[in-house]
């Protein structure tokens, strides 16, 4: 509260379900999982195999607001990749980067 409403800026990121679900098959993913959090790894790979389990995860991080502030972003950045153009994390990072010159020029 003391940085003032005004003063702070949220961007959120969506994907819809399937590209978050597919997204635990991607390589990258599962090696930097293994590497940073064998619990993280293991639950990723129930998730994988029984798509119920995904779902709960999905309705857990609900019930924190993560759809609340997903909702209330100033900017969101869509980082779905079934559809045409394709996203991958570089193409994100650029938009992200768009965002953040947006809000430094609106604070000048």
């Amino acid at each position: 509260a003391h940085y003032g409403a005004e003063n702070v800026k949220l961007v959120g990121f969506h994907a819809s379900v399937s590209t978050r679900y597919s997204r635990l098959s991607n390589e990258d993913r599962i090696k930097i999982v293994k590497e940073t959090s064998s619990s993280k790894a293991k639950e990723d790979q129930l998730m994988k195999e029984d798509f119920s389990r995904f779902e709960l995860r999905d309705t857990k991080e609900l019930e924190y607001g993560v759809g609340t502030l997903i909702a209330l972003s100033d900017y969101l950045i869509n980082t779905d990749d079934k559809k045409w153009p394709y996203h991958n994390a570089e193409r994100t990072i650029n938009e992200f980067k768009v965002v953040i010159n947006e809000i430094i020029k609106e604070n000048k």
